[in-house]
């Protein structure tokens, strides 16, 4: 009871010791994609709400975006293995996502997007940009800093994969998201011309 807090451990005080540890995590540097990111976006405790009662669990939620060649143990072991925290009883691990199927059955699976990366040597890569210039486009090579469905398709599936389209990285989930009409017309041009020169039309 919140009376006699000295009674029972607050969750949320051992968890702002984790936090305070996690912070100071020094995330790897990538020479295209930059640094890695761990994020704070959430934290909540248990029971909510809490009225006149020291909460038992506590639970914080970051988003750490990934560098090529990071995997699930390694991510989870930069947390778990920080020296200041062995005497704090806490457990980290990958959020999992549970979708219904039309079949009724639940699918689940790790939210575990790997980062990746195509070599500009690549024959898809070449190809894509042949079409591109092709469509009257002056292609630059680069790297996203989120993340799509390629996660899966190259960084899972390892199928050869781009990423090409309209608007400004900056411009994307923010109130007033906006995108030129010329350049979609410019992009569908390009997704032709990038169609054509890789089935070789």
């Amino acid at each position: 009871h919140s009376s006699s807090p000295q009674l029972g451990i607050n969750a949320i005080h051992l968890m702002t010791k984790v936090i305070a540890e996690i912070e100071k995590i020094k995330v790897k540097d990538h020479p295209l994609m930059g640094q890695g990111i761990f994020a704070l976006t959430d934290i909540i405790s248990e029971p909510y709400p809490a009225y006149s009662v020291i909460p038992a669990r506590c639970k914080a939620t970051y988003d750490r975006r990934l560098l090529p060649g990071e995997t699930p143990e390694g991510v989870l072991n930069e947390i778990t293995s920080l020296p200041a925290l062995k005497d704090v009883n806490f457990t980290a691990r990958i959020a999992q996502s549970d979708h219904v199927a039309y079949t009724g059955e639940t699918l689940s699976a790790n939210k575990f997007f790997p980062a990746w990366e195509l070599d500009e040597e690549h024959e898809f890569v070449q190809k894509a940009l042949k079409g591109l210039r092709a469509s009257g486009l002056d292609p630059k090579l680069g790297a996203y800093r989120f993340c799509t469905n390629a996660a899966y398709s190259i960084g899972m599936a390892g199928i050869p994969t781009i990423g090409f389209g309209p608007g400004a990285e900056g411009d994307a989930h923010v109130v007033d998201e906006r995108l030129s009409l010329d350049e979609l017309a410019k992009t569908a041009r390009g997704y032709v011309g990038i169609i054509e020169a890789v089935l070789g039309a």
